[in-house]
């Protein structure tokens, strides 16, 4: 997958990452899913579920997600929208991304953050007395996900 982003991306706001703990169990000849949590904001949260899963005997492996989100952001004019019923289209996401989801929107500033399509920003341009004063940037956020190790956690908290 990959993403074609314009090369002029004025801002990028890169969250922080988070994490999730999958652990698998073998069946005869399959390795079974059995749980993954939900996604843990603290690292040391992930070192205590690995240390309970490895405790399991069953358990055959264990799986850590680091997920990250960041949104890109570059200034657009009312032009540049999606025509008219269009719908607001995304490439996709980075190819460094083990997994990767993709969603585009757009910002009036000052005003709503996300607005999902160029109707929904003509829509609000058209109620705005002066419309010629705002700020119109066009979003993608963009989550990844990739495996990583014990060793790769970060050691603060």
């Amino acid at each position: 997958m990959t993403v074609a982003l314009e090369r002029s991306v004025v801002a990028v706001e890169q969250g922080r990452p988070r994490w999730s703990v999958s652990s698998y169990r073998r069946h005869g000849d399959l390795e079974l899913h059995e749980y993954t949590t939900h996604r843990l904001d603290s690292a040391d949260g992930v070192r205590e579920h690995y240390r309970l899963a490895s405790e399991r005997p069953w358990v055959s492996r264990i799986e850590i997600t680091e997920v990250t989100t960041a949104v890109l952001r570059r200034p657009i004019t009312e032009g540049q929208l999606p025509g008219p019923g269009r719908l607001t289209s995304v490439d996709d996401a980075p190819p460094q991304a083990a997994v990767a989801r993709a969603r585009r929107f757009f910002a009036v500033e000052p005003g709503p953050q996300e607005l999902p399509t160029g109707d929904a920003v003509r829509a609000h341009l058209a109620w705005l007395s002066c419309p010629q004063s705002v700020r119109l940037w066009e979003c993608t956020e963009v989550l990844s996900a990739r495996p990583v190790g014990l060793d790769d956690l970060p050691n603060d908290t």
